[in-house]
């Protein structure tokens, strides 16, 4: 015999919860298998059978689902509404490409608003690597630019450079974009090296070349000096001792000179144009380099440290710089890569 579609069944469930009801229950279940009678069902019960679909969730359950929803759909809607892109049109970079110089302390870029200007506009934008890098050439940044006001059409952002003078020879870029318009617009930022004119860079060629000899000498006499005062300190025949201070004072007399010469002709070459001297430097560091000459290599590399410190601090850490050009001289039982042995 067929069920009618109002037929009711009665179906046995046992309590799950050890220290509940702790007898058989018997419900009635249609065939739409919701329950009809729940009463006397425990807690327990009641969650054991809404989570097997015998019985359908409370109202209150209900209504708290649709709220959490609604609460979700609005939000998302909010959060288009503050994040969806403007239109390509509605803004324009009055310089998609802009140069500057380097050893400039910011750049400008300059938004115009095209649209009409109904409540804030909010244009997000951020900085994004090209051959500059963040943190060495220029400030990162990600913010939001706000038009707030009725007639308000045109932003500048200022993007801080950070005055990085090491790199003279080529250009480098790095761009800012806009994410929230569509096809993300950017504007292109091109710093472009200081042209260091020829009597400059001739100057600082003929300071460079000495210093880079000077700096040699003083790796030499401070190797030395170390290998005197290592020498004597173990000697036990007086007359060899004797001996052995007399050059020990002729190679710190020869130091001593040499450091003071280095540091005239440091600060000489700070008053040369800065890109004309790093030119000179490099130049000087490839050609040794070509002639295989690595010990004055090594010290001319530590030269343009000493240089690059001096001109960006004042200080002159002689003491130091002497130790520093003492390490590239090789000692006397290493050989350089010009095959000939080191002697003092």
């Amino acid at each position: 015999m067929m069920q009618k579609s109002g037929y009711f069944k009665k179906r046995r469930f046992y309590c799950p919860n050890e220290t509940g009801c702790d007898r058989a229950i018997n419900f009635i279940w249609n065939t739409e298998k919701e329950a009809k009678d729940s009463k006397g069902l425990c807690p327990n019960c009641k969650t054991a059978l809404i989570e097997r679909g015998a019985l359908p969730p409370s109202k209150s359950k209900w209504a708290i689902t649709l709220i959490v929803c609604a609460a979700i759909i609005l939000s998302g809607y909010q959060y288009y509404l503050i994040n969806k892109p403007y239109a390509s049109n509605s803004i324009a970079i009055k310089n998609q490409n802009t140069y500057v110089q380097a050893g400039t302390s910011t750049v400008p870029v300059t938004i115009e608003w095209a649209g009409e200007l109904q409540g804030k506009i909010h244009l997000k934008y951020h900085t994004s690597d090209g051959t500059a890098l963040a943190g060495i050439d220029y400030a990162a940044s990600n913010d939001t630019l706000t038009f707030d006001a009725a007639g308000e059409k045109s932003k500048t952002i200022q993007i801080a450079l950070l005055g990085n003078k090491d790199f003279v020879q080529n250009a480098k870029t790095f761009s800012v974009i806009f994410t929230n318009v569509e096809n993300t617009p950017e504007a292109k930022i091109i710093i472009q090296p200081i042209v260091a004119d020829k009597t400059s860079i001739s100057a600082a060629e003929a300071l460079v070349s000495s210093l880079s000899i000077t700096a040699e000498n003083i790796g030499r006499f401070q190797k030395r000096h170390h290998y005197l005062m290592n020498f004597i300190s173990k000697l036990k025949n007086n007359d060899i001792a004797s001996q052995m201070i007399d050059q020990y004072k002729i190679n710190e007399s020869n130091l001593i000179g040499q450091r003071e010469k280095y540091y005239g002709l440091l600060k000489d070459l700070s008053q040369v144009e800065y890109h004309a001297s790093i030119i000179a430097l490099d130049n000087r560091i490839e050609s040794l380099e070509k002639l295989g000459n690595t010990i004055q290599r090594n010290a001319t590399l530590r030269m343009k440290e000493h240089f690059i410190q001096f001109t960006k601090t004042g200080i002159v850490e002689m003491n130091l710089w002497a130790e520093q050009l003492g390490e590239v001289i090789p000692s006397t039982k290493e050989k350089n890569q010009d095959s000939s042995e080191f002697k003092f």
